[in-house]
């Protein structure tokens, strides 16, 4: 079900030029990405049985999902070289590492969040609404990549839409 107002999210969306969000997962997963119709979080496959073989967030960022009631979302970032990518990979929870496009129609859902950096980031705003969705530092996320932003502006880079509990396979563009 559409927010009211996806029309106003959609307005940012071309404004910004956002064509895609992205998901990083281990090409392991894709089977039964495709078997179960989609991405689910991890809450929603912990209690349904669904085995993630090489899960990109650890016990830890698992804790940190909890303490900020995330554990419930699959989370999108707005760029395809995400951060958490590379350290997931050089700590060995995924080792091919593959970028889902998501449709960016999945920001009009009514569950779906917004953060202005990684939700579990001291300091993050996150919210619903247009308001908290604007609050995404755009310029930033459209860098290629974090290492020429200063030290302030790289928690932008990693802002997230955050989709409850499922994304149907519809929106995964290259599956």
């Amino acid at each position: 079900m559409r927010k009211k107002n996806w029309k106003e999210f959609n307005k940012v969306l071309k404004k910004k030029k956002i064509r895609f969000l992205y998901h990083f997962t281990d090409k392991k997963n894709l089977k039964s990405i495709k078997k179960n119709g989609g991405l689910y979080s991890w809450k929603y496959c912990e209690k349904n049985k669904i085995k993630i073989k090489n899960p990109g967030g650890n016990s830890f960022s698992r804790e940190l999902d909890v303490k900020y009631s995330l554990e419930k979302y699959v989370r999108l970032s707005f760029t395809k070289n995400h951060p958490m990518m590379y350290i997931a990979k050089n700590e060995g929870r995924i080792s091919n590492p593959i970028i889902l496009k998501i449709d960016p129609k999945v920001i009009f859902l009514k569950g779906t969040r917004f953060s202005n950096m990684n939700a579990i980031k001291t300091g993050h705003s996150q919210g619903k609404s247009i308001n908290d969705f604007k609050k995404i530092k755009f310029k930033i996320i459209k860098q290629k990549n974090h290492f020429n932003l200063s030290d302030e502006d790289k928690p932008y880079y990693q802002a997230e839409v955050l989709v409850k509990s499922f994304i149907p396979l519809k929106y995964i563009k290259n599956i």
